[in-house]
């Protein structure tokens, strides 16, 4: 389980994979670390150099672990009883660019596409400590999560652009599973300290 910081770590968990396979593995970086950013679609229209960006586009509230139940925790007698994690699926575009000029340089954008699916098809499974140092919890750094690819219609994407008032370029989805958020909500569980029995006749 996690705190509310958990959506920022896997952002730049998936960061940190993206740097590693495509700016520094050798034997030549594809691109510079500091283009492989988290930012909002818009700034791929100002893009110099090559650029990978990293958007998340929506949350979406996971139907398989809601109303899993409450949960005891604490050490008794101070015991309470916890509302169940809110659980939650993150979305994600992946929007490759490079520049227009010189001509054949917009061809670029491909290579970055292409090699930014390998790396996050190589890390679908990842734990979150081996990513992201600063910031998580050591209980949150042992989470492990599942990305896989999400595949849209071109249709759906088109309306995603379309939201962000912006004309469609090429991107891709991918889905992290599942980042649960521990909720505030608490109840003290006080142990049964002694029980009554009343026997009647037959």
């Amino acid at each position: 389980m996690a705190g509310t910081g958990i959506i920022r770590h896997v952002t730049e968990a998936i960061l940190g994979i993206l740097r590693h396979d495509l700016a520094v593995v050798p034997p030549t970086p594809i691109i510079p670390p500091g283009s492989i950013k988290a930012a909002p679609p818009e700034d791929i229209e100002t893009i110099t150099s090559e650029t990978l960006i990293l958007y998340l586009y929506q949350v979406i509230e996971s139907p398989f672990l809601k109303n899993t139940g409450p949960k005891v925790v604490g050490t008794a007698p101070n015991l309470t009883t916890r509302r169940d994690s809110l659980a939650l699926d993150l979305y994600y575009l992946l929007i490759p660019g490079a520049p227009t000029t010189p001509d054949g340089a917009f061809l670029d954008t491909y290579d970055i596409l292409g090699a930014s699916m390998r790396s996050l098809h190589d890390h679908g499974s990842f734990t979150l400590g081996d990513w992201v140092t600063l910031g998580p919890t050591p209980e949150e750094s042992k989470l492990r999560f599942r990305m896989d690819f999400n595949r849209l219609e071109t249709s759906d994407l088109i309306r995603i652009w379309e939201a962000v008032q912006r004309p469609y370029r090429l991107s891709v989805s991918y889905v992290v599973r599942t980042v649960q958020i521990d909720s505030q909500l608490e109840t003290d569980t006080r142990l049964v300290s002694e029980r009554s029995i009343t026997l009647q006749p037959q």
